[in-house]
């Protein structure tokens, strides 16, 4: 008799944090849900296609994205 068991999927590790689902996708990028293995903290993390980045020459707006998000946290918890 074969068993019909499912393997367990593994979870993809970045660092202190295991990728979960996609929760949003645009055009060149992704954001997905991710859980700290430390404490347990839920985080949503942003990915970037980096060949659809560099092919259209969009550097200046991921810095001033990332710039934004930076001012944004200074702001608001700090």
């Amino acid at each position: 008799m074969m068993s019909n068991k499912v393997p367990p999927r593994t979870r993809t590790r970045v660092g202190k944090y295991e990728m979960g689902k996609t929760i949003g996708e645009g055009s060149f990028a992704k954001v997905k849900l991710a859980k700290n293995v430390q404490n347990g903290d839920y985080v949503a993390i942003k990915i970037l296609d980096r060949d659809h980045v560099l092919k259209h020459k969009m550097m200046d707006q991921v810095h001033f994205y990332l710039l934004s998000v930076i001012l944004f946290v200074i702001v608001f918890f700090f």
